[in-house]
């Protein structure tokens, strides 16, 4: 009479169980290990298309400014160019301005422009921007006859508004604003907004590079603002806002 061992029918139960546990261990790894491949697909797809895409933009933001000037260039020479200002902290310029600065400088002396207006008031800092540049200009060889100034902008919108109002105030009806090119496509904006007939310079940079960059050393005194006020202090956030938007021009 055979019986069964109990013993062995449990080895024979643990030996299957072992076996159907094993092979689902091995099909869930599987699965796992395809997934985490799937996944990684995408990812790498996802990366490749946005490596792409940011390449393709600089291209463009290269590019586009190239092809503005190129187009602006057709219309030269302009009475004038209009340069909006920045801030002059620490006694020194900043790089933003010595671009502006220096790109109006070789518009004027390429011929493509008889008068530069340099805009900005004391803003940011006791100084005004407009006179600031004044100076800079006049040290790198642009007479003083043929720089304007205006002193009353605020904000960008500002600075195309008036210095666009100061140049037909002095005949000047040819008008262009030479500038880097991401402002450049905000005051765009502006300029169909107040109906003003202007064109857009956009710097170049590589042309900017190769000019000489010698450091200059004005004396600042004569751009100083004695009834400055921080434009934090006499305007709030709202107005500042508004301001920014081209909605505070008088």
């Amino acid at each position: 009479m055979n019986i069964l061992n109990p013993f062995r029918f449990s080895e024979k139960i643990k030996d299957r169980w072992f076996r159907i546990t094993y092979s689902n261990q091995f099909f869930l790894r599987k699965a796992v290990k395809n997934k985490y491949k799937k996944r990684s697909y995408v990812l790498l797809v996802a990366l490749v298309s946005c490596v792409t895409l940011l390449i393709k933009s600089c291209k463009s933001y290269t590019d586009f400014p190239k092809k503005q000037y190129e187009k602006a260039i057709q219309q030269t020479p302009f009475d004038a160019i209009i340069v909006p200002g920045f801030p002059f902290e620490n006694d020194s310029w900043s790089t933003i301005m010595k671009i502006r600065v220096l790109w109006s400088i070789h518009l004027y002396k390429s011929g493509m422009t008889k008068k530069i207006i340099y805009s900005g008031g004391a803003v940011y800092s006791p100084y005004y921007e407009s006179k600031i540049m004044q100076l800079y200009a006049q040290k790198l060889g642009v007479p003083a006859s043929d720089i304007l100034i205006e002193t009353k902008a605020q904000y960008s919108s500002e600075n195309l508004y008036y210095s666009h109002q100061l140049a037909l105030a002095n005949g000047l009806n040819k008008i262009a604003v030479a500038t880097d090119p991401i402002q450049g496509q905000k005051l765009k904006k502006y300029a169909r907004k107040f109906d003003l007939e202007i064109d857009f310079l956009p710097i170049i940079y590589d042309t900017v590079k190769r000019m000489d960059t010698l450091a200059l050393i004005i004396e600042p005194g004569s751009a100083f603002d004695t009834n400055f006020i921080h434009i934090q202090e006499k305007q709030t956030l709202y107005q500042r806002w508004r301001g920014s938007r081209g909605k505070l021009i008088e």
